[in-house]
């Protein structure tokens, strides 16, 4: 079980950074109809033991109905450990209540899906929501700052759009909106 699971993450790091290298070097996405509930608790896989190392519980809630999407899974899977792990961050600091972390996977109206990703933890303030996504700005104390901009990019190279927002009673809320239809203009 553990070598598989090894195995598995070299895998996929194979994988990521062969496409942060396409990427990077600007070649579109490798687009193919994906089930991102599915991506989702991949990606919810590849950081279980994180997740039980710190205590903290995780809850994905998604609607049943949504359709396959034109992505590149791996891309999007990135983005969902990156926004994960930050939510994990976040929650090592937090000493009050319960830490847990929830992802929500829904339909937003006839043009998108929204994958949401919030937790417990202290949040960020508002004045600082546009800077989190400038490459270098953390507020780890051994973050470089690259995660959220780097995943902000790759939602864009995907035809999407990555925000944050206030939302569940004052919580921080990171939202990936994605386009159902295939060859959609960009979500603005």
């Amino acid at each position: 079980m553990l070598l598989t699971r090894i195995v598995e993450q070299v895998e996929r790091t194979a994988a990521v950074v062969k496409g942060l290298s396409q990427f990077a070097a600007g070649k579109t996405p490798y687009r193919v109809a994906t089930d991102v509930v599915q991506v989702v608790r991949h990606a919810m896989g590849l950081i279980s033991l994180d997740l039980r190392a710190r205590q903290v519980s995780i809850d994905v809630e998604s609607d049943t109905d949504l359709p396959r999407l034109d992505v590149d899974p791996i891309q999007i899977e990135q983005i969902i450990v990156n926004l994960t792990r930050n939510s994990l961050d976040a929650l090592q600091e937090s000493t009050v209540g319960q830490r847990e972390i929830v992802i929500g996977i829904h339909r937003d109206g006839d043009s998108a899906v929204d994958i949401s990703v919030a937790d417990s933890g202290p949040g960020i303030p508002e004045s600082c929501f546009e800077q989190v996504f400038n490459p270098f700005v953390t507020t780890k104390e051994e973050g470089l700052g690259m995660g959220l901009a780097i995943s902000r990019t790759i939602a864009e190279a995907n035809g999407g759009r990555l925000f944050v927002a206030h939302e569940r009673g004052g919580n921080t809320v990171f939202h990936l909106k994605l386009p159902l239809q295939i060859g959609e203009t960009p979500i603005p």
